[in-house]
């Protein structure tokens, strides 16, 4: 008896503290989750896509959140090249639509603990 009623009091303490201190894979999900969404709404009130992540702070996020791996504010930047509106009509000068970030990743070394590199969040 005695014996069910601590691992009852280990697990409750263990899903306590699971609660309270959420794991870096949930933190890294939300903190991309969070600049993804700053960086298409960005992208829809000024018909561009952002240049640099500075330009989402403080209109679409209070600050640039670190990644919970690294502890640093070091994201990896995913940019779309410029090109012209219409690559078939060559004879005419199109403007060029400009480059910006497009998605952004963890630059966090290593994988989370079910193997799955952080770059690929």
């Amino acid at each position: 008896m005695k014996t069910s009623v601590a691992v009852a009091a280990a697990i409750a303490i263990v899903a306590a503290c699971g609660r309270t201190n959420p794991s870096k894979s949930a933190v890294m999900q939300q903190n991309l989750s969070e600049m993804r969404k700053a960086i298409r709404s960005f992208r829809a009130n000024n018909h561009r896509p952002p240049t640099a992540l500075k330009e989402l702070v403080p209109r679409y996020l209070p600050s640039i959140p670190s990644d919970p791996v690294s502890g640093k504010v070091d994201w990896q930047i995913v940019t779309e090249a410029p090109v012209r509106m219409n690559e078939f009509e060559a004879r005419r000068t199109l403007p060029l639509v400009q480059s910006g970030i497009v998605d952004i990743r963890s630059a966090a070394p290593g994988t989370d603990p079910n193997g799955k590199p952080w770059s690929e969040y």
